[in-house]
């Protein structure tokens, strides 16, 4: 099971912009793109969507990237949230002050798209392990909780996130909002169905974390 991941992209060259939005799209992820830091930075305070990855240009007017970069890193959202430049500026005292805001890497342009495409990926993967980790609340299997009890648990422990189930190679999740059943999914049948099917499963393995659902989760239990 995997989800797209939401990347912000930020670049005042329109052009270039839209290269690696393409480029990005290409792959299956969600871009936000902006041609200003200010605009991004407006969109980063007030959206729902879970921003897994930010990518910025360093030279842009009224706010350069180091700038933007300490503004997000303000933001106790984003605090963490890997923050990559990409950029053709070949500083070393700038790649210092990138890597001192918390900056993961400084990708110098031109790039070699697979090669970029490559640690993207990588850096998602080991962000969505690690957010993972850091917010799995119950791990079990069908031994521990039926599926009723699984409901029944996340009810009662008020849980804003999922449970996600595996069975050998079938998946699905259940979605809550402060402890409310908002969403049942199993491969492509929703609710009734989706639990229907995974009623069904002898076997299973579970987890339940805190926030929006992580992909992770997948690779996490077959670990």
């Amino acid at each position: 099971m995997e989800s797209k991941a939401h990347i912000l992209l930020i670049d005042d060259d329109p052009d270039a912009l839209q290269m690696y939005t393409f480029l990005l799209r290409k792959q299956g992820m969600y871009v936000h793109e902006f041609l200003s830091a200010l605009d991004a930075l407006a969109f980063l305070k007030f959206t729902d969507n879970f921003i897994e990855l930010i990518i910025s240009d360093l030279n842009m007017p009224i706010m350069d990237g180091l700038k933007f970069v300490h503004q997000v890193r303000a933001l106790n959202r984003y605090i963490h949230t890997p923050f990559l430049f990409l950029s053709a500026v070949d500083n070393t005292s700038i790649k210092l002050d990138a890597y001192k805001y918390g900056v993961l890497d400084y990708i110098q342009k031109p790039v070699d798209n697979d090669v970029f495409i490559a640690k993207l990926q990588s850096i998602l993967q080991s962000y969505r392990i690690n957010s993972l980790k850091n917010n799995i609340i119950l791990q079990g299997s069908q031994r521990t909780f039926s599926l009723e009890e699984i409901i029944q648990y996340c009810e009662q422990e008020k849980v804003n996130g999922y449970a996600f189930i595996q069975s050998d190679d079938e998946q699905g999740h259940f979605l809550f909002e402060k402890g409310m059943l908002k969403q049942i999914i199993c491969g492509e049948l929703n609710e009734s169905d989706a639990f229907e099917a995974m009623s069904s499963w002898k076997k299973y393995k579970f987890l339940i974390a805190r926030g929006n659902f992580n992909p992770a989760a997948a690779q996490f239990l077959s670990q």
